[in-house]
């Protein structure tokens, strides 16, 4: 989305000069891409924190059911 943001606001065109009504409209058009791809890459890194953080408490990412807290109980070293 960034690539993409930056094409718009440079009015990357190939064959023919760019109008002048998309001239006006390619900074804010822009912008806008440009503000959405920091939202994911924000809420992606927000995602990868929040993961790492339970992983490091040994909170179980998924349900657990009786065999997995009997294998948890069982498989502890004793002191």
């Amino acid at each position: 989305m960034a690539i993409v943001s930056v094409a718009i606001m440079v009015s990357f065109h190939l064959k023919s000069e760019p109008s002048p009504w998309e001239l006006r409209i390619a900074l804010p058009v822009g912008l806008v891409f440009w503000l959405l791809s920091a939202a994911c890459l924000i809420n992606g890194l927000a995602n990868y924190v929040k993961t790492v953080v339970k992983y490091g408490r040994r909170t179980a990412l998924v349900q657990s059911g009786w065999k997995t807290q009997v294998e948890n109980t069982r498989s502890k070293p004793e002191p």
